[in-house]
């Protein structure tokens, strides 16, 4: 609005001059929430606004929702920086919703990219603190499941690389070559496949108790991580160039280590 009176060279909206005058004009309403806004009928274009976006799942064709908005008197050139003022993200000509529950939100960016996301591209899309997306990833929602690279997929699409929980007693294994940054006790990323068998899940941290110490797990960020396995490499003699195979169990019980040879010795 303050841009189209400044086009006619007159004040912006807080004047009183020129409140009298939309008003006279139309008359006009302030939009409620929306207070750069005005309207002929505020509560319509509100109300028709929100019909608009939820249909058809809350994903539709953006030139639909233009001509439903000119019909009610907007102006074409204002459509855009009306949509922006909503819970909406446009994509590829699409105008989706991002109302609902973040499962919902997810459904959509899923259906509409028509690929798995990251934790990071999906928290992009869901509204509120990266906790509710990563609770995506923990949940037992029945509309995802999770991919070996630890990717949110639509279970609908049938994918063939998804990653599932192995049972209590199915052993999952960590390899860690030995090097001085081991030995020094700094922590490591492991495959996303390895968390998924050992259902360890974003936010969470498991600790694998063995005779030589124990292991820690993490998933605090993008990327699950081991901990400091010095202790262990230290009580089972181990050198650069070693191998530790440590077997892990989703229950956590029984953890085995074994050291092997540099793979180039053998």
């Amino acid at each position: 609005v303050d841009a189209a009176l400044a086009a006619l060279a007159l004040p912006p909206l807080p004047d009183t001059r020129t409140r009298l005058l939309v008003r006279f004009a139309g008359p006009y309403r302030s939009v409620d929430a929306h207070p750069e806004w005005i309207a002929t009928d505020p509560a319509e274009l509100v109300a028709e606004t929100r019909r608009m976006i939820h249909e058809d799942g809350g994903v539709r064709l953006a030139e639909h929702i233009t001509k439903e908005l000119q019909s009610l008197g907007m102006a074409g050139e204002y459509v855009d920086a009306w949509l922006a003022c909503q819970p909406v993200r446009v994509v590829d000509g699409l105008v989706v919703a991002l109302t609902g529950t973040p499962g919902d939100v997810a459904e959509r960016a899923l259906d509409v990219t028509g690929q798995p996301l990251s934790t990071e591209e999906m928290t992009a899309w869901v509204p509120g603190p990266p906790e509710l997306t990563a609770a995506l990833w923990r949940g037992r929602d029945r509309r995802f499941v999770i991919t070996v690279d630890d990717e949110l997929a639509l279970a609908d699409w049938g994918r063939d690389d998804v990653a599932t929980a192995t049972d209590g007693r199915r052993p999952a294994l960590l390899r860690v070559e030995v090097d001085t940054a081991v030995l020094a006790g700094h922590d490591a990323p492991i495959e996303p496949g390895l968390a998924h068998a050992l259902s360890l899940r974003h936010g969470s941290r498991r600790t694998f108790p063995t005779r030589y110490g124990p292991v820690t797990l993490t998933y605090d960020d993008a990327t699950p991580r081991r901990g400091s396995v010095r202790a262990v490499a230290l009580a089972v003699g181990a050198v650069t160039g070693n191998v530790l195979e440590i077997t892990l169990y989703p229950d956590g019980l029984g953890t085995t280590v074994r050291l092997l040879p540099s793979p180039a010795a053998s």
